[in-house]
């Protein structure tokens, strides 16, 4: 029988991580540590089980092969007392770090989540290194730690020589410089992949974010005018595939020291005047909504920020500013991420855009696209048992 392999995965109740939790449980001689920020140790196991109501095979194993364990990467020993934090230095073997904070926060916020959570992470696998040999510490970071850096970026390319668009490029830029010079000593794989989207067979995802935003407002025709070429190559990746790349290069000998654009190759990506072209026909069969044409005017992300905090000052909509402001460098791709090392690794990856389109936008029309909130169906109920404004008995 093989070694049974531990892995304490962070940020455990995050939509990437469940996603690799569920890959993880395909093998039998694999246990997971979650690592949950919880008040108490019954606290993280309610909280992982809420987050993960929709996968059943993940909550039937808490408790057996799935230990929660309450702790905060940014806290002096991962948060846990002393002997927790002995009890998981002498049983995990690997780690998978995928905690990360993404809010729109400033930097210092970032940062203690982002670069001091990582810090403690790798001195937690140091500790592990020192008491049996850690076979593999996977970092989650992302393709945008290239900031302003334009045409190709190698996958080994790490500098900040081009600035950022963001504090969240940053803040995870100075993760990944920590987990870059902790290599010298550890056996670190680091995967980077770009927006990320939903299951490519069921659509689902968590969280509206990102790719989703912009679609919204399209759909609910709040955004018709797109401040962007027509021609831009949009860089999404489905979840399904990054969980399967972390898993999988995990596990891999070969995958030591090395780092991975999760990404789709560039020629595979939706142009923004198909996908929007697809979006229109999808919407007038399945919703039998006829939405106008867009409208391209291309600006710099300098100027697509001026004009969307003059947008925020007139009509004084500040979420939809902020969220289109932070995801202005997302829509400025004059760059492509190259994949030499995953493909050696894992092998080509030919994204069929057009035929996961209707499955990410199926799902996220019919599960509250247009308004969700954090709750569970069962938590919905009850808030709307006491709804004065949209009751049911």
């Amino acid at each position: 029988m093989a070694k049974l392999k531990t892995i304490l995965l962070t940020g455990a109740n995050g939509f990437i991580a469940t996603q690799i939790a569920r890959k993880l449980l395909a093998d039998e001689e694999v246990a997971v540590l979650a690592l949950v920020r919880a008040d108490d140790l019954q606290s993280s196991e309610y909280k992982l089980a809420r987050e993960w109501w929709d996968f059943p095979e993940l909550v039937n194993q808490l408790g057996t092969r799935i230990k929660t364990i309450r702790g905060d990467v940014f806290q002096t020993n991962l948060g846990l007392s002393e002997t927790e934090y002995i009890d998981a230095v002498q049983t995990t073997t690997h780690i998978i770090h995928a905690a990360a904070d993404l809010r729109l926060l400033p930097l210092d916020e970032l940062r203690k989540t982002n670069v001091q959570g990582t810090a403690n992470v790798m001195a937690f696998a140091k500790e592990v290194n020192k008491h049996h040999r850690l076979r593999r510490l996977s970092y989650i970071s992302t393709a945008y730690v290239a900031g302003g850096a334009t045409g190709d970026i190698p996958e080994d390319q790490l500098t900040d020589q081009h600035g950022f668009f963001t504090d969240y490029e940053r803040s995870k830029y100075e993760g990944e410089l920590l987990a870059k010079t902790a290599k010298e000593e550890l056996p670190i794989s680091i995967f980077r992949p770009s927006m990320v989207v939903g299951d490519s067979k069921t659509g689902a995802i968590k969280t509206f974010n990102t790719f989703y935003f912009p679609l919204r407002l399209y759909l609910t025709g709040k955004m018709r005018f797109m401040p962007v070429r027509r021609s831009l190559r949009i860089n999404i990746v489905p979840v399904d595939y990054v969980a399967k790349a972390v898993t999988h290069l995990t596990f891999e000998p070969r995958a030591e020291g090395q780092t991975f654009h999760v990404v789709a190759p560039s020629e595979s990506l939706p142009r923004l005047e198909e996908l929007m072209d697809f979006v229109q026909k999808w919407a007038k069969v399945e919703l039998a909504c006829k939405l106008p044409n867009p409208l391209f005017l291309p600006m710099s992300s300098s100027s697509m920020k001026t004009v969307l905090k003059l947008q925020r000052l007139f009509t004084g909509d500040h979420q939809v500013s902020n969220e289109l402001i932070t995801l202005s460098p997302y829509f400025s791709e004059n760059r492509q991420f190259r994949r030499d090392n995953i493909d050696k690794l894992l092998g080509p990856y030919d994204l069929k855009w057009q035929e996961i389109m209707p499955n990410l936008l199926r799902f996220a029309v019919y599960n509250s696209f247009f308004h969700r909130s954090d709750r569970t169906v069962h938590e919905q109920a009850l808030f709307r048992l006491e709804s004065k404004s949209h009751p049911i008995t």
